[in-house]
Formats: C-alpha cells, sequence, structure tokens
C-alpha cells in the first residue's frame, strides 16, 4: 500500500476518523450492536416487513447511532 495511503490508528487525518476508530473493534457494546444486527435481519427475513419488524428495526438504529455519537463525543471532548 502507498505511504501516503497509510493511516496510523494513533494519528487519524481527521476528528471524525478519529471518532470511528475510537468507537471500533475494542468496543464491546458496539460488537453487542454488530452481533444482535444478524438475528435483526434474520427475524425481518423471516416475517416480512411490517409495523412491528420497521419499529424494531428503527428502534435499534436510532439506539446504535445514539450510542456513536456519544461515544464519540465523550472521546473527542477528552482529546479535543
Amino acid at each position: 500500500m502507498e505511504e501516503y495511503l497509510r493511516m496510523s490508528r494513533d494519528r487519524p487525518r481527521s476528528h471524525i476518523l478519529r471518532w470511528v476508530i475510537n468507537s471500533g473493534p475494542d468496543d464491546q457494546i458496539l460488537n453487542i450492536f454488530h452481533i444482535l444486527g444478524l438475528p435483526l435481519i434474520t427475524v425481518v427475513a423471516a416475517v416480512g416487513r411490517t409495523m412491528l419488524t420497521t419499529s424494531i428495526v428503527t428502534g435499534y438504529l436510532v439506539v446504535v447511532a445514539a450510542y456513536i455519537t456519544c461515544k464519540s463525543y465523550r472521546s473527542c471532548a477528552a482529546h479535543c
């Protein structure tokens, strides 16, 4: 890989990338969200798209987005 494309985990080039890296694979809660997403997709595929499954998926996505945003904000506040 070209040197200019390589990115160090210690020094990402932007604040957004720093947030993503800090909220990444070392985060057990985020890993749980990833694991819960697979059965959720399976349930929606098996049952079909109903008001209930749409509500569950929407809730899941809102909680995941809120967690990542909160985690990113805390990480940025600690490092910025």
